[in-house]
């Protein structure tokens, strides 16, 4: 009888601790690492320097990345913010740096969801002032799971430590950019509609991807002889008519520019049939003019 109550206890036991070692395996296996890795650790004062900014999904799929770069205490100077082979494909919030909080904000997601230890998201080139040692923090991170349901991963942090040493800060202290003469990749416009967004009305979704310095902007122009404007996407179409033509143009940060545009089917016929009788005008013209020399 006390055997079979020892065993019986043994196997709850084994169970309970399988169930345990099961949940703490699938709890590593979702956790998201986010990296802060500097270029070099120590710099002189004033010195350009450079931070790479890193994820590593573990062993699965994830879309969507949000968070905050706390550059510390001390006033930074940011030279240049870069997202050129990022693998975050749309973003939702380009990494922007604040003055007032020494944060950068960003927030981007990944179509179709990627599984990766090492993916780049941006680099911040800055500079320091202060002596001392200094922690780069990421903050406030949310990761999501491509798993249907945008289920948060847990997210856990590496810092670095920056430490600035007195030196001659004109030595060393501006950034050489690289030089970029190719256009962002090309894009399509999708134009859609959504209750949930902008009220139902028609809007534009649309995102380009620049290997070299990165996207700086969109512009949209929502006519052939429209005004661009600088958008970003989603963006709330001004004129919700089932007529329309659109142009949306990406730069990258060298100004270089790659351009896509969206019509609607009518205004496609409306093209081609002006067109056509271009062709046609031109055509009866030519003849009459010249009709005396064919009919000798």
């Amino acid at each position: 009888m006390k055997k079979s109550t020892y065993y019986k206890q043994n196997k709850v036991f084994g169970g309970v601790i399988t169930l345990m070692l099961l949940f703490i395996g699938l709890h590593h296996a979702s956790a998201a690492v986010i990296s802060v890795i500097p270029e070099k650790e120590t710099v002189a004062q004033g010195e350009m320097f450079q931070l790479d900014v890193y994820i590593d999904s573990g062993d699965v799929s994830i879309n969507t990345v949000r968070g905050t770069i706390a550059l510390g205490d001390s006033v930074s100077r940011v030279e240049k913010i870069i997202t050129g082979n990022s693998v975050v494909t749309l973003w939702m919030e380009q990494p922007m740096y604040h003055e007032d909080t020494q944060k950068i904000d960003f927030a981007g997601m990944i179509p179709g969801g990627l599984v990766t230890n090492k993916g780049y998201l941006f680099s911040v080139v800055l500079s320091k002032e202060a002596l001392g040692e200094h922690t780069i923090n990421p903050e406030s991170v949310q990761v999501l799971l491509n798993d249907g349901a945008g289920t948060n991963s847990v997210a856990t942090y590496k810092n670095a430590k920056i430490t600035i040493t007195p030196g001659d800060s004109a030595s060393g202290a501006t950034f050489t950019d690289q030089v970029d003469h190719i256009p962002p990749e090309k894009f399509t416009i999708t134009r859609t509609r959504d209750g949930s967004v902008f009220d139902g009305n028609w809007f534009l979704v649309f995102s380009s991807q620049d290997k070299g310095s990165g996207i700086k902007k969109y512009e949209v122009c929502e006519s052939l002889l429209g005004v661009c404007k600088e958008q970003t996407s989603p963006y709330k179409l001004t004129h919700q008519s089932n007529w329309y033509y659109v142009v949306v143009h990406a730069y990258d940060e060298h100004n270089n520019i790659r351009t896509s545009s969206i019509a609607s089917k009518n205004i496609k016929w409306v093209f081609v049939i002006t067109i056509l009788c271009c062709i046609l005008v031109s055509t009866y013209a030519l003849f009459s003019r010249n009709k005396k020399k064919f009919f000798r």
